[in-house]
């Protein structure tokens, strides 16, 4: 997926934002702790509101959260940018010089389209005065999850006086993608001079989530004690905890990372707050920052995903509610800490069926190899500490080659070792024959004491002595799902 990490800043919004809220939440402007969420997990795992006026104890009449982005009145324009079998990308609208000095263009994505991540985004507006310009991923200001459908909005600094939008051109592939050159379009739009609104997202605008969850396993604890932001419009999350190893680290600890709403995913490196390093019989504690590609929003885009020391972690940031079943597809880690899959494509991936699956990832090539002589490999770790249960699809891609060889893919347990010279080795947990007509097929495993599980197989690309590779067999994962 090779993705690449947005920093959006939204200081410009917060002045907009105020002047957006409704009247019950200005009712509310002189109560303590505005906008602080403090939720405490009980010993039955449920939320309790302890403080502030973010997250109503169960029961309440009304939840009081501030505006975090203001609502836009928008132009009601339209024009298909991408549209197959899955769901379609649409343009919406740009915001009027009656409420905005410059503009602000919004997507919409419907259908599986709405888990596209779109990270080599760029689109050219023209307006009926010839003036351009260009809206990169980068400019994303808000993501907006609305009656099953994803608003992207995006933030220029064109100023939009009597102008309007009446051309798009554009791409939606990043550069590294082999489709990038052939994926141009160039749209036309309509005038109009109807309106319609898009509803501001609702996010308390400091965050300090407590949190009394602990997880054991043979590699040692991890507690997690709460989500922190000092300003939640700065997109920058904490996750806060600790670890005590049975054994000193002497390897990096990684730490994958995903905002499932969004797409958004990192692999970073968990390093201690204060301590040296992660030492055997320590309580160490950490403070991982997060930066979001947009701001979190209330009752939309609000759940968090990650994983330390081989357990994962699935929970609403705002309420500290876990969530049940997480798809955790895109939270693959290879050699490394590293992402070798394929980039993200705004088309989908298609299996040998034709289904389109976004939720997924694709392998067209291999993760690592071994060294000279011997097959390269195709690795898919995931991390399952706290659940019993995992179900994943996997299939062959429908851009495989005729000569595209057969997979003999195994999913191994937590003690998967892959030396050179050697035959990988392992607790076998499943088994799947993949061969260039398999479309994606269910595998269900029992993860019950596992940490991680590893979805492995050699490959048969490797140099020939012509000097020729030889073909690889592109695979799909889509809809890996965790249970308890």
């Amino acid at each position: 997926m090779k993705k690449h990490i947005a920093i959006v800043g939204m200081a410009s919004l917060l002045v907009l934002a105020a002047g957006c809220q409704d009247d019950s939440a200005k009712s509310d402007a002189n109560k303590s702790n505005k906008g602080t969420s403090e939720v405490v997990n009980d010993a039955e795992g449920t939320a309790k509101a302890t403080s502030g006026t973010a997250t109503a104890a169960k029961g309440s009449e009304k939840e009081e959260i501030p505006y975090m982005t203001p609502t836009w009145t928008l132009t009601k324009q339209n024009a298909t940018l991408l549209k197959n079998d899955a769901g379609k990308l649409e343009f919406v609208g740009t915001t009027e010089n009656k409420n905005a000095a410059t503009y602000s263009v919004v997507l919409r994505l419907t259908g599986d389209m709405k888990d596209a991540y779109l990270p080599g985004l760029e689109l050219k507006f023209v307006t009926n005065e010839g003036e351009t310009f260009t809206v990169y991923y980068r400019d994303l200001a808000s993501i907006r999850m609305e009656k099953g459908a994803k608003y992207m909005v995006f933030d220029t600094e064109q100023e939009i006086g009597n102008s309007h939008v009446i051309r798009i051109d554009g791409n939606l592939y990043s550069s590294a993608d082999e489709d990038f050159n052939t994926e141009d379009f160039s749209v036309d739009v309509k005038p109009s001079k109807k309106t319609w609104e898009l509803e501001g997202t609702r996010f308390p605008i400091t965050l300090n989530t407590k949190m009394n969850v602990t997880r054991k396993n043979d590699l040692g604890t991890v507690k997690i004690t709460s989500f922190s932001s000092d300003d939640t419009s700065s997109n920058t999350i904490t996750i806060n905890g600790s670890v005590n190893v049975k054994e000193d680290a002497e390897e990096t600890f990684y730490m994958p990372i995903l905002q499932p709403q969004s797409g958004f995913y990192k692999v970073a490196s968990l390093s201690p707050d204060k301590a040296d390093n992660f030492y055997r019989s320590v309580d160490t504690t950490f403070s991982q920052e997060v930066q979001l590609d947009a701001p979190l929003q209330a009752g939309g885009m609000e759940d968090l995903y990650f994983s330390v020391l081989g357990e994962t972690f699935a929970y609403n940031v705002r309420t500290g509610k876990e969530i049940k079943n997480p798809n955790i597809s895109r939270m693959v880690q290879g050699q490394n800490g590293t992402d070798e899959t394929d980039p993200n494509s705004p088309n989908g991936y298609v299996d040998a069926g034709g289904k389109i699956v976004y939720n997924a990832i694709e392998e067209s090539q291999a993760t690592y190899n071994k060294g000279s002589g011997q097959n390269s490999r195709v690795a898919f770790e995931y991390q399952t500490g706290g659940y019993k249960h995992m179900s994943f699809n996997i299939g062959a891609a429908k851009k495989a080659v005729a000569d595209a060889p057969t997979y003999d893919v195994v999913v191994y347990g937590s003690d998967f070792t892959d030396e050179e010279g050697k035959e990988a080795k392992g607790k076998i947990l499943a088994k799947k024959t993949v061969t260039k007509d398999t479309p994606l097929e269910k595998v269900d495993v029992d993860v019950t004491g596992q940490t991680k599980v590893t979805v492995f197989t050699t490959t048969t690309g490797e140099d020939s002595i012509f000097g020729h590779p030889s073909p690889f067999l592109p695979i799909i994962v889509s809809d890996v799902v965790l249970s308890k």
